[in-house]
C-alpha cells in the first residue's frame, strides 16, 4: 500500500479543466482496495492494521502532497505588479544589448495560483472521498462480517474513527486556505472599492436622495465590482469551497462597511439611503448564497437600522427591543451605540449620552 500511494503522488497530474488532481482519486482507490483485500482473511486484528496503515498514510504522505500548495499561500500581487515586473524585465533586456529576455515571473505567479487552487480543491473534496470510503466499508462489513462479536465490531469501530479525526483535519484546513484566498486575492480590492463610499457626502436634500435612488452613486458599483471578485473564482473552486469562500467574503464587506460607515456623517435622508443600500447588498448576497448570511452581517444591519432612526428616542426603544429579543446576535455595546448615534449631525452628543446611560446593555 505505501508504495503504490508513494507512486501515485508522484504521478499526479492535473487534466485540462479539472479542478482537482488526478491522486484524490487513485490513493482512495488503493487504500480501499488494499483494505478489501484484507476483509477477506476474516480476521479483524488484520483488517484493523490495514486501516491503521491506510489512515497513517493519509495522515502522511497523501497530507503533505495537497496541503503543500496552500501552505505556499495564494499570490496577491496584483496586475499592476505584475505589468511593473514585465516592464521592469524588458527595460532590462534593452540595457544589456537588446537581448530578449522571457518573463518567467508572471507565469511563476500563475502556476502558483493553480497549484494553490488545486490544492484547496483536493483538501476540500478529500472531505468527501472519506464519506465514499466510509460507505463502501460499512457495506463490506455488514457483508463479510455479520458474525463478528461485539468487541471485535468495536474495535472496527475505533480504527474507522480515525477518519472522522482526519476529516475534522481536512475541514480545519481548507477553512483556512479560504481564509488565505480571500486575504490574499479579495480583501485589497474590497477596501479600495469600500473607500468610494468616503468620496460622497451623506448629508443630503430631498432632490439629492431622488436623484441617488435613480442613479446609485456607490453600491450598484460595489456589488459589481464584488460580483467580478466572485465570478473569477466561482468555475474554478469546487462548490463547497466558493460557498465557504463567498461566506469568508461577506464578513469581510461587513467589517470594510462597517469602517467606512464610522468615517461619515449622516443625515435622516443620508441613513434612509444607505438603509436602501444595506438592503440591495444583503438581497445580492443572498442570491448567491445556498445559506443564510443573517449571523455576517448581524451587527451592520443593527448599525444601519439605528442609524435610520428619525428620533433618538425611536433609537431607544429599538436598542430595548434587540437588547430584549433572544434571536439578537450582535448586541451592540454602549460605546457602539453612541459612535453610531453620534454619526447622525441631529442628534446632540449631551442627549446621545444621557439616554444612552440609561439603557441596561
Amino acid at each position: 500500500m505505501t508504495n503504490s500511494v508513494q507512486k501515485a503522488i508522484s504521478m499526479d497530474t492535473v487534466e485540462d479543466g479539472a479542478l482537482t488532481s488526478s491522486l484524490l482519486d487513485d490513493v482512495f482507490f488503493i487504500v480501499r482496495k488494499c483494505i478489501r483485500r484484507s476483509i477477506s482473511s476474516s480476521s479483524i486484528d488484520c483488517i484493523c492494521a490495514m486501516l491503521n496503515n491506510g489512515v497513517t498514510l493519509l495522515e502522511t504522505e497523501f497530507f503533505k502532497c495537497i496541503s503543500a500548495p496552500i501552505k505556499s499561500g495564494y499570490p496577491s500581487s496584483g496586475w499592476t505588479t505584475e505589468a511593473y515586473q514585465t516592464a521592469q524585465s524588458a527595460y532590462t533586456a534593452v540595457l544589456q544589448q537588446s537581448k530578449v529576455v522571457t518573463d518567467t515571473s508572471v507565469n511563476s505567479i500563475e502556476k502558483q495560483r493553480n497549484s494553490f487552487l488545486i490544492g484547496l480543491n483536493n483538501m476540500r473534496s478529500s472531505v468527501e472521498c472519506i464519506c465514499t470510503l466510509k460507505l463502501g466499508l460499512a457495506e463490506d462489513f455488514e457483508k463479510y462480517l455479520s458474525q463478528i462479536t461485539p468487541l471485535e465490531s468495536k474495535k472496527l469501530e475505533n480504527a474507522v474513527s480515525q477518519l472522522d479525526d482526519f476529516t475534522k483535519r481536512l475541514e480545519q484546513h481548507a477553512n483556512l486556505g479560504i481564509v488565505k484566498l480571500c486575504d490574499a486575492a479579495i480583501r485589497t480590492k474590497l477596501k479600495s472599492s469600500a473607500d468610494e463610499f468616503l468620496e460622497l457626502s451623506h448629508i443630503l436634500s430631498d432632490e439629492e436622495l431622488a436623484d441617488f435612488e435613480i442613479n446609485d452613486p456607490f453600491m450598484s458599483n460595489f456589488i459589481l465590482q464584488l460580483d467580478k471578485q466572485f465570478g473569477r473564482f466561482e468555475t474554478l473552486l469546487v462548490q463547497e469551497n466558493y460557498k465557504m469562500l463567498v461566506s469568508c467574503c461577506a464578513g469581510e464587506v461587513a467589517q470594510q462597511l462597517e469602517r467606512v460607515i464610522f468615517k461619515c456623517s449622516f443625515n435622516r435622508l443620508g441613513a434612509l439611503l444607505l438603509d436602501k443600500e444595506f438592503r440591495e447588498l444583503s438581497s445580492y448576497l443572498s442570491s448567491i448564497a445556498s445559506w443564510n448570511i443573517r449571523e455576517k452581517y448581524s451587527r451592520l444591519s443593527n448599525i444601519v437600522t439605528l442609524l435610520n432612526c428619525e428620533s433618538l428616542d425611536e433609537a431607544i426603544q429599538l436598542l430595548e427591543q434587540i437588547n430584549n429579543s433572544l434571536l439578537s446576535t450582535a448586541i451592540l455595546s454602549q460605546n457602539d451605540i453612541r459612535r453610531t448615534l453620534s454619526l447622525r449631525e441631529e442628534f446632540s452628543r449631551d442627549q446621545i449620552n444621557s439616554k444612552v446611560k440609561a439603557l441596561k446593555i
